[in-house]
C-alpha cells in the first residue's frame, strides 16, 4: 500500500510539472509589472480631470469675452499659455482612461490564460514564443500608455492647482466689469 501511495504521489508531481519554467517566470514578471502599473493607474482621479477641464472652459470663455488689453502682463500671458495645456491634456487623459481600463482587463486575462496553459503544457512548443511575444507586446504597450497618461495627469493637476487659482482670480475680477 505504501509503495502505491509513493508511486501515485510521484505520478502527480511529474504530471504537474511544466517544461516551460523560464516562460512561466517571464509571465509572472510581466504580471508583476502590470500590477505595479495598475496601482499607478488607480491613482488617476478622472473626476478631478473632468472638473479641471470644465473650469478651464468656463474661465477661458470669460477671459476671451472680457479681457481686452493693449499690454498684457508677461506673467499673466505665461500663465494663460501654460493653462491652455489643460484642454489638450485633459482630452488625452479622458480618452486614454477607458482604453487603458479595457486593455488592463485584456492583459490580465490573457496573461492568466497563458500562464495556465504553460503550467499545463497546453501549448505546442513551436507556438509558445509567438504567444509570449504577443502578450509581452500587449502588456508593454499598456504599461507605456499608463506611464504616459500618469505623466500627463500629474502635469494637469500641477497646472490646475498652481495656475488655476491665479487664472480664476483674474476671471473673477473680469466678471465684475
Amino acid at each position: 500500500m505504501k509503495s502505491i501511495s509513493i508511486f501515485f504521489l510521484a505520478l502527480v508531481i511529474t504530471a504537474c510539472s511544466s517544461s516551460y519554467k523560464e516562460e512561466i517566470q517571464s509571465i509572472k514578471e510581466l504580471q508583476q509589472k502590470l500590477y505595479e502599473a495598475e496601482k499607478e493607474y488607480a491613482t488617476i482621479d478622472i473626476n478631478k480631470i473632468a472638473q479641471a477641464k470644465d473650469n478651464y472652459t468656463s474661465n477661458m470663455e470669460v477671459f476671451k469675452a472680457k479681457y481686452f488689453s493693449d499690454t498684457v502682463n508677461q506673467k499673466l500671458s505665461n500663465d494663460v499659455n501654460e493653462y491652455k495645456f489643460l484642454k489638450k491634456g485633459a482630452n488625452n487623459v479622458l480618452a486614454n482612461y477607458a482604453l487603458i481600463s479595457e486593455n488592463l482587463d485584456i492583459c490580465k486575462t490573457q496573461l492568466d490564460n497563458l500562464l495556465s496553459d504553460l503550467k499545463h503544457d497546453a501549448i505546442a512548443p513551436d507556438e509558445v514564443e509567438k504567444y509570449m511575444e504577443a502578450e509581452r507586446k500587449r502588456t508593454t504597450a499598456t504599461i507605456d500608455k499608463i506611464i504616459e497618461t500618469k505623466a500627463t495627469y500629474t502635469k494637469l493637476i500641477r497646472i490646475h492647482d498652481t495656475i488655476g487659482p491665479r487664472i480664476e482670480r483674474v476671471v473673477d475680477s473680469l466678471k465684475k466689469l
